[in-house]
């Protein structure tokens, strides 16, 4: 219980703010759309970044890693 304290406090909190905040950033016809689209988005985007920001932390870290061959000379950089 005491694990999973921190993430379902925080997890409360997030969405306690998008069900608050959201319905005010669209006109008053639209509020259960704009709910609906930032509900929509988060379940969209949840899975996305669990994939795509390894990626380009991987990406980040190979593209740093390795050496600059920009103008030089094959013979100089091959083995």
């Amino acid at each position: 219980m005491i694990h999973g304290s921190p993430p379902q406090f925080s997890l409360f909190g997030m969405w306690s703010s998008v069900y608050a905040f959201t319905p005010r950033c669209s006109p008053t016809r639209a509020h259960g759309n704009g709910v609906r689209t930032t509900t929509a988005a988060d379940r969209f985007g949840a899975p996305l970044g669990l994939v795509v920001v390894p990626f380009l932390l991987v990406a980040v870290i190979v593209l740093n890693a390795l050496p600059e061959t920009n103008h030089a000379v094959l013979e100089d950089i091959s083995y």
